[in-house]
């Protein structure tokens, strides 16, 4: 069917836009790779044709991973291809030693050999080390497979892409490359190339010096390795920086008694101030819950979803950009806010069930003491470097209607509770009395007193109650009517109801942030007994991914190890190959 005149629809947020830009830029990343590649053999290896067979090897294992992602139905997304273009210097590594090899035999060949029996016996010399190192490095990124939850759904495309381009490499490179360095190469004299002559020039000095002087060396080695060693605790960590997806979400957060007619009012006069910015040119906001509930919010609630000019036309960085409408927000009394994007806000809600990068939760049972604790933990939290957006939840500020019924005047008249609760429940909440069929719906009837008689506690004491006498009694002379302030709503986890307080961080890394907070709550506050605090956030993950690392690496080091020694067989050998990996941190 179509719209009514005048009616039309306007996407305001399309997720491929953000999509398409990434899987753009890294099939661009894979190109300029492949390039550079190209340009590396052509220089280092000296020979136009030793190099060209070799980077033939790159198109044909691309080809061979998209045939396995299709096989195993994995989708060309940004972590797929960006294991691709990670592996594109991995992948020319076997077909590199095969070709070097072959050159130098046909080099070195005598007068009366047959070409490809050269040919053969130089791929089948090194086909032992080329087998065992690509198998090496498809064991290095076996931990990948291990991680569980988002980030196991994150980093496993990556590591089954760069696996399946690996495996296709090492087949190419005893199989197809043989048989094109057959067709292209040809024999003559040996020759570094101008490049690798001048690196050994710079490099051979450098390595004699080392030999003469072992201890030094391996001292020196030892000191850098405990220095990186010492410097590891001061790195950021966290569970995965943040993407700028391109747009900004901003989240308002008004008094929980607000109704929704008085906080779509109030809307108008925040997107007014936040296109008064020259980068926005709309801003398009969703207040409280659909009626299927899939994202449950309350009406003091807006997620507001700033439409902005392109990037190229903004005159401010994204930093500068977001600093303006926090003070264009700070203008108004009573709103809490926090910045977030799309994607990040719903990653943030699938892991905590909060829209931040940190929740703290506070268990306990006394609302009171909930809201006088959070209270002091927000304030602690603005307290540490790196803490932006920090609200709590509100647990106070709703008002209620109290009707407290008095015994003795309702005796004395013979009415029952069951009497008054019936009037108030069809004055204020309404009734279905009936139905009405329509077509093959029931559409029910709901009676219920007009708003000027149920909007205050005066009107409704004006109610009038019959006694069994047929007498009309105003409700005010059997009950206590008033407003009371109670709770917005009672959140409850394992049992105990909670309160939760979000922070996000800005110019730092997370894990270091909520170690801080950590330690100044755990310094500055004190809870009663049966009271209790967790935390939750993305660092989770990172903290959950590191305990399995921390399990699974070991393993695959000893994995490494093992292979070393069957390759070389020789404890001496594999160990000091092994003892490379300490001496990367440096």
């Amino acid at each position: 069917p179509a719209l009514p005149e005048g009616v039309r629809t306007v996407p305001f947020y399309d997720r491929t836009e953000l999509v398409s830009a990434a899987v753009w830029t890294v099939e661009k990343a894979l190109g300029e790779a492949v390039l550079l590649v190209l340009l590396v053999l052509i220089v280092m290896l000296g020979n136009l044709r030793a190099a060209l067979t070799v980077a033939l090897i790159l198109p044909l294992s691309v080809l061979f991973t998209f045939i396995m992602m299709r096989i195993f139905g994995i989708s060309a997304n940004l972590m797929s291809l960006g294991g691709l273009a990670i592996a594109i210097g991995i992948l020319v590594d076997a077909a590199v030693v095969v070709v070097e090899n072959i050159h130098t035999q046909l080099n070195r060949a005598p007068k009366g050999v047959n070409r490809l029996h050269l040919v053969y016996r130089a791929a089948l010399e090194v086909a032992t080390p080329v087998i065992s190192g690509v198998l090496i490095i498809i064991v290095v990124f076996l931990p990948l497979f291990s991680l569980t939850g988002l980030e196991g759904k994150m980093f496993t495309p990556l590591a089954v892409t760069i696996s399946f381009a690996l495996i296709g490499s090492l087949i190419l490179s005893f199989t197809v490359i043989p048989v094109l360095a057959s067709l292209l190469m040809r024999g003559g004299h040996e020759d570094d190339g101008w490049v690798l002559a001048t690196l050994k020039r710079a490099y051979l000095p450098v390595m004699h010096w080392a030999l003469a002087r072992r201890k030094t060396a391996v001292g020196g080695a030892l000191v850098a390795l405990a220095v990186a060693i010492a410097l590891f605790p001061l790195i950021g960590k966290e569970f995965m920086p943040v993407m700028d997806e391109g747009t900004t979400v901003v989240i308002i957060e008004k008094l929980p008694s607000i109704s929704l007619e008085r906080s779509l009012e109030l809307d108008a006069p925040y997107q007014k101030a936040m296109m008064e910015l020259p980068e926005v040119i709309g801003v398009v906001s969703r207040t409280g819950a659909d009626e299927l509930r899939l994202d449950p919010m309350g009406l003091h609630q807006t997620d507001n979803f700033i439409i902005t000019k392109p990037r190229d036309q903004w005159t401010v960085s994204l930093e500068e950009f977001q600093e303006n409408l926090r003070a264009k927000l700070d203008e108004f009394i009573g709103i809490d806010y926090a910045f977030t994007q799309p994607i990040d806000m719903r990653v943030s809600e699938m892991l905590t069930g909060v829209r931040a990068a940190m929740a703290i939760k506070l268990y306990g049972d006394d609302l009171d003491v909930l809201e006088e604790k959070s209270k002091q933990i927000e304030a602690l939290v603005n307290q540490v470097p790196g803490a932006v957006d920090v609200f709590r939840g509100q647990l106070s500020g709703q008002i209620y209607l109290q009707i407290e019924i008095r015994p003795q005047a309702i005796a004395r008249f013979g009415i029952n509770i069951e009497d008054i609760n019936r009037l108030v429940e069809v004055a204020v909440g309404g009734r279905v009395v009936t139905e009405v069929i329509q077509g093959n719906q029931r559409i029910g009837v709901q009676l219920r007193y007009p708003e000027q008689a149920r909007s205050s506690p005066a009107t409704i004491g004006a109610l009038w109650v019959e006694t069994p006498d047929g007498e009309k009694i105003p409700l005010s002379s059997l009950a206590d009517i008033r407003e009371v302030d109670g709770p917005v709503s009672i959140d409850r986890e394992s049992a105990k109801r909670q309160i939760v307080i979000q922070a996000n961080v800005e110019g730092r890394d997370v894990v270091g942030f909520v170690d801080d907070v950590r330690a100044t709550i755990s310094r500055e506050l004190q809870l009663p007994p049966s009271y209790y605090i967790t935390y939750g956030g993305q660092f989770e993950n990172q903290q959950r991914a590191a305990a399995r690392l921390g399990l699974v690496v070991p393993i695959s080091i000893a994995l490494i190890f093992v292979m070393l020694f069957t390759t070389f067989r020789s404890l001496r050998q594999a160990g000091l190959i092994i003892l490379n990996i300490p001496f990367a941190m440096i």
